[in-house]
Order: C-alpha cells, then sequence, then structure tokens
C-alpha cells in the first residue's frame, strides 16, 4: 500500500513484492497541483506465492516456475492511488474487486469488494522503544488461531448439551451443523476452558445421556486441531480416560493439527514416557514436531529438547524382544516424522544402521530415519559407508544409496561413481544404474538437487535388468510449466541376496496442481522370511514336489477332514466349555501339544503409507507359523463364534460417530491484512441403535435404527480476527430408518413379524441454502438466508394404500423458480435454496407377520399385515401343493379380496393349466391344455386356449389353435397327423400346419 515507483513520465510496468507476495505492477503517475498522483493495477491471479493453502495435510513447495501463480477460482484486481505531497502519502486509496470464477455467469457471482483509505493526519514527535527482534517477510502469513479474549465454557456447554440431547434414538436433520459449531468454539477456547468443559461432561451435568455428551465432546476435541485441544487430549489419556478406539482416533488426528503450540510439545513429551504407548502415537508425535517447525523457529526450544532426549532413550540397537524392538522401530519413524534431528540423536540413529549385531528390520528403519535431514553430513557419511560395504546385505546398501541421494553433494557423487564402477553385486550395482537413469529422464523437481550431482555419473559396466530377479528403480514423470500441472510416479523393488522375494516393495506418487506440489502417497511393503514360508509348501522337500497329484488330494482331504472334525467337536461341546473352571481349563490346556516350526525365524511382514509427507499407518505382522496350525484355528474360529453369540444374545447398544471428512482453506490477503478465505468443510454425524435378544431357544428378536446428518458447507469470508463474514452455501443430506423383528422356529413352523419403531421414516431428505453468515470467536453463528424467488412447494401425500397397510408415502420439493429469468440466474448451486424430502408416516401401521408351515405335500402359510391394536388389516394365505401341483393364495382387506390359483389338472380326457384370478365377483383365467379321446391305437387330441376377463364369457385367446392332432399306433412306433392345424391371429390369415410325423424306435 505505502510502495510508490517513481517514474517521471508516462506508463511502466514491474514488479512489486509486498503483502500480496511477488505482483507484477503497471503504473502511471500525473501531477495534480502540489500532489504528485500514483496509479497502481495489479492482476493478483499473477501475484506469487499469494495464497496461503491449509488441509488436513501440508503441501510440499511452490514451484516458482509455474505460469500459474495461484489457484484461478478466485478472480482478484486491484486498483490503487496514492496522493504524495513532498514525498509524503498524503490519501492512500485501494480498490479490491474479487469475484469467486466457479458457478459465475460472467461478472455477476459470488463477489467481494474491499475498500480501504488512509489519511494523513498529522505530526506527533515521540520516542519510540518498540523493539522488533524477529524479522517477517512482507509477504503475508496466514496468521494462527486467535483464541477467544473471554470464558468460553458456557457457550460450549450450552451448544455441546443441546448437540448431545437432540441424539436419542437418532440424529437430527441439523445435528451435522450443530457437531461442526462445537468443533468451532474449541477451536477458540483455551487449554483451561476446554479441561473445564470435559470436568462438566464427565460429571453428565445437564446430559440425558452422559455418554453421549462424552462422545459428542470428544469428537470435537480430537478435530479442533489447536495446540490446546491437543494438550488436554494428552492429559485425558495419560489418565486413562480414553479407551483402545478413543486413544487410535486422537493419535490419528495429531497429523492434521492446524497449529501446534510450544506446550503442546511438552504434552506430547510426557505422553512418551507413558507405558504400553501404542506406534500410532509415535508417528502422531513425530508430526507434531514436523508441523511446529514449519510455524516457529526451532533453535533451542525446550520442549523440543526434551522430546528428542526420550525418544533417544527409545532407540535399542540390540533389543531383547519382539516388543522392544516395536517400540525402537516406532521411535526412529518418529523421528522421520519429525523432519528435524538433533546431535545427540544423530549419533544413536547412525549407531544403530551400523551395528551389524542389530536386527535388519531395525537397522533398515535407522537408514529411513537419516530421511529426517539427509543433508546432515554425519548422515551422509554414514550412508556412504554403508552403502560401500559389500559384505553388508544387498537390502541395508540400497537404502543407504537412496539416503544418500536425497540431499547428495560431490563427495556422494565420488563414492557412487566409484561403487558401480567396482560392485560385485549385481543387486546393489543394478538398482543403483537403474536409479541414476531415472533421474537423467526425471522433471520431478524435487530431484533437481540429485539430479545436478549424479546424473552424469555413468559406468561401462554392465548390469542385468530383470524386475522379476533383480533390484530396479523406475520412474514416469511429466511437467507442464504453462499450466503449472505436473505429476510423478516412482516404483522401487529391492531384493536381498538372501531371498529370492522382494524384500521390499515402494510407490511413490507425487503431483503438483496450480503451482503447489504435494506428495500424496507413498507406500513402502517389506517382508522377512516370507520365503521361508514358501519354501515350506513349494520347496524341493515340500508336500507339493514330494508327493504325486493322487497323494496330495489324499492327504489335503485328510487334513481338511481333520480340521472339520475338530471344529465340529468344539462346536458341539462349546455351550459346555462356556460353563467349566478355571482348573479344568489349565488341565486341558496342559493336554494340547502345538506343532512345532519347521520355519527357521518368525515370519516379518511390515506396511507403511504416507499421506503428503507425513506417515499415517504402520502396521507389522510378526507371527510363528505354528499359530495358524489347524486346532489353533479351530480354537480361534470356536472362540469368534463364542463372542458372537454372547453379543447376539445379549446385544444393546448405542453408537454415535462425528467426523469431518473434508478441511481445506485457501487464504488470501487484502490490503489491510485481513484474510479472504475460502473454505470448504465436510461434517457428518450419526448413531446406529442396535439389539437383540434370544429370549428362549429357537427365537431371535432384533431391533435397528440407523441415522445420519452430512453436511458440507463452502465458505466465501472475510476473517477481521474478532469478527468474521461472508457467503455460505450449505449442503445437507440426511436420512433416519429403523427396524425391528422377530424370529421363531420349532420343527415344520417358522414364525416371523417386522415393525416400524419410529413414527416416521425420513428415507431421505435433501436440502441446499445460501446464507450469509457471521460468527464471533466461542459465539454461535448467525445466520440470515438470503432471498431468492422460490417456486410453490411440492408436496403430495399417497394415503390410498393407508386402509391396506397403515402407511402413508409423502414427498416435499422446492426449488427456485427460474422462469424466463434463466439468462441472468447464477448456475446451481448459486441459484437459490432447494429441498427435497421424501417420509414413510406410521398411520396405523402395527407390524407385518409371516407364518410358514411345512407339510408332507407342500407348505402352508399367510401373510397379515397388523394394525397399531394387533388385528390384521389385510392378510394373504397361499397353499402351495407339490403332489397336484397348485398354488392358491387368498387375499383379505377391508376393500379388496381376491384368489389366485395356478393349477395342473388331469382328468380323464382332459390335461391343462389353469391359472385364476378372482376378486370381489370379478373374475379372470387362463386355460391352456388338450383334451384327448379314443383308445391308444388312435387317440384324437384337441388344443384348449381360452380366457376369460372380467364378467364376460369364456372366449378363445387372440392367438390360439384350431384342428386336432391324431396320434396312431405305427408298427413299433407312433405317427402325428396334423389334421387341419391353424394357427389364428388377430390381424391376419391363418396359418395353416399339415402333414405327419413319424417316430420310429432305433435299435443298436
Amino acid at each position: 500500500m505505502f510502495q510508490a515507483a517513481q517514474k517521471h513520465h508516462g506508463v511502466d510496468q514491474h514488479s512489486e513484492i509486498d503483502v500480496f507476495g511477488n505482483c507484477p505492477t503497471e503504473f502511471s503517475q500525473i501531477k495534480e497541483g502540489p500532489f504528485q498522483v500514483i496509479k497502481k493495477t495489479r492482476n493478483l491471479n499473477k501475484c506469487s506465492h499469494r495464497e496461503s493453502l491449509r488441509q488436513d495435510f501440508m503441501t510440499t513447495a511452490f514451484d516458482p516456475n509455474s505460469g500459474i501463480k495461484s489457484n484461478p477460482f478466485l478472480q482478484g484486481k486491484y486498483r490503487a492511488e496514492l496522493k504524495l505531497k513532498g514525498g509524503i502519502p498524503q490519501v492512500i486509496t485501494v480498490d479490491e474487486d474479487y469475484l469467486y470464477v466457479p458457478f459465475s455467469n460472467g461478472d455477476k457471482g459470488a463477489k467481494a469488494n474491499v475498500h480501504s483509505q488512509l489519511k494523513f493526519g498529522g505530526v506527533i514527535k515521540e520516542n519510540i522503544k518498540v523493539s522488533c527482534n524477529v524479522p517477517r517477510s512482507l509477504i503475508f502469513e496466514d496468521p494462527h488461531p486467535i483464541l477467544a479474549d473471554k470464558s468460553c465454557v458456557g457457550p460450549i456447554l450450552k451448544a455441546l448439551t443441546g448437540t448431545a440431547n437432540a441424539i436419542y434414538t437418532n440424529v437430527q436433520e441439523d445435528t451435522a451443523s450443530r457437531f461442526n459449531g462445537v468443533r468451532k468454539m474449541m477451536r477458540t477456547a483455551s487449554k483451561k476452558d476446554l479441561m473445564a468443559v470435559y470436568s462438566q461432561v464427565r460429571a453428565g451435568a445437564g446430559f440425558k445421556n452422559k455418554d453421549t455428551g462424552r462422545k459428542v465432546f470428544l469428537d470435537a476435541l480430537f478435530r479442533a486441531r489447536t495446540g490446546d485441544a491437543v494438550e488436554v487430549g494428552m492429559d485425558i489419556y495419560r489418565s486413562n480416560g480414553l479407551d483402545k478406539t478413543e486413544s487410535t482416533i486422537f493419535f490419528a488426528t495429531l497429523n492434521f493439527v492446524d497449529h501446534v503450540t510450544e506446550g503442546a510439545l511438552s504434552a506430547a513429551t510426557n505422553l512418551l514416557t507413558s507405558p504400553n504407548l501404542p506406534r500410532q502415537a509415535y508417528l502422531g508425535v513425530g508430526a507434531l514436531v514436523r508441523k511446529f517447525c514449519r510455524q516457529h523457529s526451532c533453535d533451542d526450544v525446550k520442549a523440543l529438547n526434551g522430546l528428542f532426549v526420550i525418544l533417544q532413550s527409545k532407540l535399542n540397537g540390540n533389543p531383547s524382544n519382539r516388543e522392544a524392538e516395536n517400540v525402537a522401530l516406532a521411535a526412529l519413524k518418529a523421528v522421520r516424522n519429525a523432519g528435524r534431528v538433533n546431535n545427540a540423536i544423530v549419533g544413536k540413529i547412525i549407531e544403530i544402521a551400523q551395528d551389524k549385531q542389530a536386527p535388519t528390520r531395525l537397522r533398515i528403519g535407522a537408514l529411513e530415519a537419516y530421511l529426517a535431514d539427509p543433508c546432515n553430513d554425519r548422515f551422509r557419511d554414514s550412508a556412504i559407508s554403508i552403502m560401500k560395504d559389500v559384505q553388508l546385505d544387498s537390502e541395508l546398501r540400497i537404502k543407504a544409496y537412496l539416503a544418500l541421494a536425497q540431499c547428495p553433494n560431490g563427495k556422494a557423487a565420488t563414492a557412487v561413481k566409484t561403487v558401480i564402477d567396482n560392485e560385485p553385486s549385481i543387486q546393489v550395482g543394478g538398482f543403483i544404474v537403474s536409479h541414476l537413469a531415472t533421474l537423467r529422464s526425471s522433471t520431478n523437481p524435487d530431484k533437481a538437487l540429485a539430479k545436478a550431482q549424479l546424473g552424469e555419473i555413468r559406468t561401462t559396466k554392465k548390469f542385468p535388468l530383470d524386475f522379476r530377479q533383480y533390484s530396479f528403480n523406475g520412474e514416469y514423470s511429466y511437467n507442464i510449466d504453462m499450466l503449472g500441472a505436473a505429476e510423478s510416479i516412482e516404483g522401487n523393488v529391492i531384493f536381498s541376496q538372501k531371498s529370492y522375494i522382494p524384500r521390499s516393495l515402494a510407490l511413490n506418487m507425487s503431483v503438483e496442481l496450480f503451482s503447489q506440489r504435494y506428495n500424496f502417497l507413498e507406500v513402502d511393503v517389506r517382508q522377512e522370511n516370507l520365503d521361508d514360508v514358501v519354501a515350506s509348501y513349494f520347496g524341493p522337500n515340500a508336500d507339493f514336489n514330494v508327493k504325486d497329484n493322487d497323494e496330495l488330494i489324499k492327504s489335503s482331504t485328510q487334513q481338511f477332514q481333520k480340521a472339520a472334525n475338530v471344529i465340529g467337536d468344539k462346536i458341539k461341546s462349546y455351550r459346555q466349555r462356556r460353563e467349566v473352571n478355571k482348573n479344568q481349563v489349565e488341565s486341558f490346556a496342559k493336554q494340547l501339544t502345538g506343532k512345532q516350526s519347521p520355519l527357521n525365524g518368525d515370519l516379518d511382514l511390515d506396511l507403511s503409507i504416507r499421506l503428503f509427507g507425513s506417515e499415517l499407518l504402520f502396521c507389522s505382522f510378526n507371527e510363528r507359523v505354528q499359530n495358524y496350525s489347524a486346532d489353533a484355528v479351530a480354537d480361534s474360529i470356536v472362540d469368534a463364534m463364542e463372542k458372537a453369540e454372547d453379543h447376539i444374545e445379549n446385544l444393546d447398544k448405542s453408537i454415535t460417530q462425528n467426523f469431518m471428512f473434508l478441511d481445506s482453506e485457501v487464504s488470501y490477503p487484502t490490503s489491510t491484512g485481513f484474510p479472504i478465505r475460502l473454505s470448504v468443510e465436510g461434517t457428518a454425524s450419526s448413531h446406529v441403535k442396535a439389539s437383540s435378544q434370544v429370549p428362549e431357544k429357537n427365537q431371535y428378536k432384533f431391533s435397528f435404527v440407523p441415522s445420519i446428518s452430512v453436511e458440507v458447507a463452502s465458505r466465501f469470508i472475510i476473517d477481521a480476527a474478532v469478527v468474521e463474514s461472508g457467503l455460505t452455501v450449505v449442503g445437507n443430506l440426511y436420512s433416519s430408518l429403523g427396524g425391528a423383528g422377530e424370529f421363531k422356529w420349532k420343527e415344520t413352523d417358522f414364525d416371523a413379524s417386522f415393525t416400524l419403531p419410529l413414527e416416521k421414516q425420513e428415507l431421505l431428505t435433501v436440502t441446499h441454502n445460501i446464507v450469509f453468515e457471521t460468527r464471533e470467536p466461542c459465539g454461535t453463528e448467525a445466520k440470515v438466508p438470503l432471498k431468492f424467488v422460490q417456486s410453490k412447494d411440492f408436496s403430495v401425500c399417497l394415503d390410498q394404500l393407508k386402509s391396506y397397510i397403515g402407511l402413508t408415502f409423502c414427498a416435499d420439493v422446492n426449488q427456485p423458480n427460474i422462469g424466463e429469468a434463466a439468462a441472468n440466474v447464477l448456475p446451481y448451486p448459486l441459484n437459490g435454496n432447494s429441498k427435497l424430502s421424501v417420509t414413510i408416516l406410521k398411520n396405523d401401521f402395527g407390524r407385518i407377520r409371516f407364518s410358514n408351515k411345512f407339510v408332507p405335500s407342500g407348505v402352508k402359510g399367510n401373510l397379515a399385515l397388523m394394525d397399531k391394536a394387533d388385528k390384521p388389516k389385510t392378510f394373504l394365505d397361499y397353499d402351495v401343493d407339490l403332489a397336484t401341483p397348485a398354488i392358491i393364495i387368498k387375499l383379505a382387506s377391508p376393500e379388496i379380496s381376491g384368489v389366485f390359483e395356478a393349477v395342473m389338472v388331469r382328468t380323464l380326457g382332459n390335461l391343462y393349466g389353469l391359472v385364476r384370478l378372482a376378486s370381489n365377483q370379478i373374475e379372470y383365467f387362463v386355460k391352456l391344455g388338450i383334451t384327448y379321446s379314443g383308445p391308444n391305437e388312435r387317440i384324437v387330441m384337441k388344443p384348449i386356449m381360452i380366457y376369460k376377463a372380467g364378467q364376460g364369457e369364456p372366449q378363445p385367446l387372440p392367438y390360439h389353435i384350431t384342428g386336432q392332432i391324431i396320434g396312431e399306433q405305427w408298427g413299433e412306433g407312433k405317427k402325428y397327423i396334423f389334421d387341419n392345424i391353424k394357427l389364428v391371429t388377430p390381424h391376419r390369415p391363418p396359418i395353416g400346419v399339415a402333414g405327419y410325423i413319424s417316430i420310429i424306435p432305433f435299435f443298436f
């Protein structure tokens, strides 16, 4: 705003760096009396480093070479006028016009105008004592969340109780919106206020259901994503206030925290001292450190130094058991997630990586931790040393090379050249050569340094390339600078000379969109001893190679039968097993003997998934093979069946979930420093109430009532710190259903019933609203609906079936009234409010009753629709006679009754099928068949093809056959004569068939 580029005449263009970033600017100047007037104009979309992106994950880098400097969704224009007198600004006027381009119609759409003016007031003599020790950039920095300057306990409790108390049997249509409101309040609340709210929640004060209130509070707390919320969550965990599932969710959300404070780091340090800490916690703590160091200076931060001390204490290079190894590996992954190290922990990581007595799995984890600071000279020297050691496993050496290639220098390039010129290992040499080849062809800007340092390294030594046998690296990448778009897909296959199955598989995918680069997915799979497992089944001495096909089938059948017998025996006795005492169980356990494993070592399977540079998931499988013997599998199946039956017999659960599936925000500075924000938030709340009972043998009752509320809100607002306001487009989807039933069975009888526990079944409700929204810190939104010309609501209810089934089906539709103004109306979703609702009303519906009985001749039963007094409104009887065969169905209701028959009739001289429907003295039937007469030597057959519709007389079908067929004995065979056979059609002459067919038996 204050910059005034000087030019003595005309118009010029150059770049200015200010709060908007680096912007090409056109300016002109004129003289108006004593004032020098400078006018500036800009296209803000051409300013680089202008937008700040906040989303669940972090962007990696900005591409300055891209032709697109920011996303094109928000079009920005800037006009400024400066009046100078004696070189001092007298009046500065700035106008900024913003248009949300999607869904706009020309220059019409969602728009914002920012008008700023500064006037020179005068000169005052004053001693300036303000000191500035922290340098700041002229370019806009998105401010950290600001806590409310007042207590938030009351407003949060009010919103929280309102949200939780509305959830009982089902969620309400606005539950997702209410939950998002609670979450936003918590974002501006201090740790003290949040702990005060938690105390009230734990006491259950004001809540109809204490557990529901606690669940809504924790869901909102975990998704508040502030440093204070993190501290509260960790305090609750350390006080054993979270169960296993809640702990897993909490640690996973640490990867998504928007702003990390030093207090949150201190809480994370204390968290690491907790016993039996899950590995997900280590990953989350590492992500906190990475985010903190991106937002603050990490030099000499006491909490951070203490955190590294605790992580270092967990790095045991010689673990005595698998549990200790997993803890050390989790600590290494926390270091890599942190993206930062100190001198002490660097030494410990190097010690593990170079310790030849340490497990290979742990050494690989240490080498991957080098990537936390790949430019560290100590890491680089260690990686060179490991890469050069030809006595080491090829997997270790390749991992060392990959760590080195992240930030190589001249020394690293010399070492790589020496290795590939003298490398005896095909695995190592082939991988390095393939990686160097991909570097030379790569367009990935993240590899620019490696390409410059290593890309020209070549060797005359040849290594075979076969991904089925040898390690290799491959990449596909492209870059379109003009469009700000790029993509890179890289894969690694790493073999160990000790294994004929790949030891490690890795996939890395990066993308650039609107000049922002994202390393959005990395998947790494690693195994040890999987080849031993395969060899035990398919190796030289395995059954598949030693036995022939017949022996193999016989052996497999015996093993399967044995397992089936074990499971069958256990199923027959598991009722009794549930009632035995502890001594009996221990005595039985001593009689079991497990088969000794033929494998030398455990099977290790590791899966690591990194999203946007942060490791979110690390799963491992470490088991001995004998744990999966036939007896062990049988025990597992029976135990699962017992647990399932226990749950079914006494199930009464209410499960509430509130979560965010979308949260992204782009901020743009204005000339006064207040940001304009484009954001989209997706929130969902669901509730499932389920119950089941087994009151007695051969009886089962159940109830299932699910409901869900989903809201997606797009906002175009200006944030003035103490208040934010702007346009919000809200879409909501809601559904609330339910069903309950009962089953009974006994020998040949089966009865079932089904009812609706809710008086109103909301099949689907979809709403779309455009509002002007204002919010203050720690306050609820004030929403003012925008006025549009709406069409008349369309509402219809189908109650014609109410007297038969007791239900009414209704639909409500409301939509914008576009009419003749379609050309000037904005496209959806900015064209107005709309709503669609489909519901079922339970008027006099009691239940559906179904009874079925199996009899020797077939099946009999009925289906009845009962009212609320349990009296039948409509019933249907059916009788299926398999001996006749025949099907008879009778319908009775207050206004309609009828009979449906489908029967096959065979009498003397007749054979036909009859389908008949009779209702209220009106009969419909179709009869198809033949009549026959005469002795076996000469049988005369005539077709029967008649129908009756309503009250009319029986008559031939429109399409029917006339004439007769005469069957005569002809020696050992039969002769069929077509006597005047004709196919009669309504609109065409009859089609006749004449002649005969002889059937003579053949003898061989």
